[in-house]
């Protein structure tokens, strides 16, 4: 079983303040309009788990199904908007 690590927002450092990094453990690719909405945990055993790294990598990469098109004409991925990392669930 494999977990998604949310390491930080992509392309900016890790704030001290906010919750990351943190273990998946909760996606809502349509919350807030389709912008998206996740959870972590700091713990992989309360994490989404996945049988393989390819359904991890589908659930990141995943298009949101009421807006699947961003303003610019990209697919709309809510979680591709943080760097990840596939562990072993443990």
């Amino acid at each position: 079983m494999k977990v998604l690590k949310l390491v930080s927002v992509a392309g900016t450092a890790v704030d001290p303040t906010c919750s990351l990094p943190g273990y998946l453990s909760f996606y809502d690719l349509d919350a807030y309009d389709g912008r998206g909405e996740a959870r972590v945990c700091s713990d992989p055993i309360d994490a989404l788990k996945f049988d393989t790294i390819l359904e991890a990598l589908e659930c990141w990469r995943q298009p949101s199904e009421i807006r699947p098109w961003r303003f610019d004409g990209k697919p709309n991925r809510p979680l591709t908007a943080y760097t990840v990392e596939i562990e072993d669930a443990g």
